[in-house]
């Protein structure tokens, strides 16, 4: 399976959130996968985080 990143203002929507039912206003860049993480400008990437596990991790 490949990495998925996730925006820094999406975590709501992450499994176990209150914020799950309200997938239908779900912003279309809140998840990634590698391909289209790589095509962003550094400054971009900085947004994100990888999700593993559930959790995100992100750059510092």
């Amino acid at each position: 399976m490949g990495k998925t990143y996730v925006h820094k203002n999406c975590e709501i929507y992450l499994p176990g959130s209150p914020y799950r039912e309200d997938m239908g206003s779900l912003p279309l860049d809140c998840f990634l996968d590698e391909e289209e993480y790589e095509r962003l400008p550094e400054e971009k990437k900085e947004e994100y985080c990888l999700l593993v596990d559930g959790k995100l991790q992100c750059r510092i």
